[in-house]
């Protein structure tokens, strides 16, 4: 139906129906390519590019249904699924930041659109909410102490 959204991918990877490529997550365009896209699916993450989708192994298991991606228009691929954010550099430095919560609630990732080095995350589960910045693209992440009780609505996670 049109309020649950794209719920099954039916297709190929490269002429080979694969399991994992079932559950779409996330689909974003490059900000800087028209024919470039990426595909986080229930375990995988995809880039399709010269009419082909190729697996980046290296954000494996790095997405879920409850994770969230972005690209930023540097070529940083930035990735949350609650317990950590993790950045694959278009130069292939890969970085793992912990955010401190586990569970199964929600993330949500968005850099700012003056500064996209400046980007902002949070990961929330079991009550536990922390938000998080990154000043340089996603290679280093501090949190954001709130001096207000914050509560999380689960029907909303856009930053």
């Amino acid at each position: 139906s049109n309020e649950e959204g794209l719920i099954e991918w039916s297709g190929k990877i490269n002429e080979t129906i694969d399991s994992s490529f079932h559950s779409v997550t996330q689909l974003l365009m490059h900000p800087s390519s028209d024919t470039c896209h990426y595909l986080a699916t229930s375990s995988s993450f995809y880039r399709y590019k010269d009419n082909e989708y190729t697996e980046i192994n290296d954000l494996k298991y790095k997405v879920s249904s409850l994770a969230d991606f972005d690209i930023l228009p540097n070529g940083n691929i930035i990735t949350s699924n609650v317990s950590s954010y993790t950045t694959l550099t278009k130069d292939g430095i890969l970085n793992e930041f912990k955010t401190g919560v586990i569970g199964n609630i929600g993330s949500e990732l968005s850099y700012s659109p003056t500064n996209p080095y400046i980007v902002y995350g949070f990961a929330t589960a079991g009550g536990l909410f922390k938000m998080h910045r990154s000043r340089n693209g996603g290679l280093d992440w501090e949190e954001i102490l709130s001096t207000n009780n914050v509560s999380f609505q689960h029907h909303d996670q856009t930053l």
